[in-house]
């Protein structure tokens, strides 16, 4: 049986509580039990779900999202780990699951539901951790051993060029794929400086 959406909002949130301890400001105090096998498997477990999840919530099988539903999705999800302590990491895994949304027919990403979450949640950690998503997705890379940045650099005139299609109606997040496209910047001139290391 299929879960609702409002499930899955109790069901990220209790992922949440598994892996990471209440923030500090929050006020939280809860039992330690690393040292309890049993608590550290589910944490493991829970971190791996967190790690593969791969649907935005509210999508269809076509990765199409229906903006409304992910909205109080995330609303939801959001108060829910606000509530446990977790705000600010919720926030950042939340980033993280919306770095797995489909192009926009039109080929524009992130797509409008996406864009409008970041834009109006005005939330650092969720952006932070959508841009660690969107750069994790992208996977294991291949190359000879003097090849140095090229690849990056491809990535980072990408990213840029997807941050301009943006930025008039959604400012945060072109600021977003901005930071993404320069950190892409940054290792391509460090893969440069190694590949002229290896030729000496």
């Amino acid at each position: 049986m299929r879960r609702s959406l409002r499930s899955f909002e109790i069901f990220f949130a209790d992922l949440i509580k598994l892996v990471y301890r209440p923030e500090e400001a929050s006020g939280i105090d809860e039992p330690n039990e690393t040292n309890d096998p049993a608590a550290i498997t589910r944490a493991q477990q829970a971190y791996a779900v967190l790690d593969n999840w791969s649907r935005v919530p509210g999508s269809d099988d076509l990765g199409r999202i229906d903006g409304k539903k992910l909205e109080a999705w995330v609303k939801r999800a959001r108060k829910l780990c606000a509530e446990a302590g977790r705000g600010e990491i919720g926030d950042q895994k939340i980033g993280e699951v919306l770095s797995a949304a489909n192009p926009s027919p039109g080929g524009i990403w992130p797509p409008e539901p996406v864009c409008e979450l970041i834009d109006t949640a005005r939330s650092r950690a969720l952006e932070t951790g959508f841009e660690i998503g969107t750069r994790n997705r992208r996977g294991v890379t291949v190359r000879a051993p003097f090849d140095g940045g090229a690849q990056e650099r491809e990535q980072a005139e990408h990213y840029h060029k997807a941050a301009e299609a943006l930025r008039f109606e959604w400012m945060r997040t072109a600021a977003c794929l901005d930071r993404i496209a320069e950190s892409y910047e940054h290792d391509a001139q460090r893969m440069d400086e190694g590949a002229e290391q290896r030729d000496w």
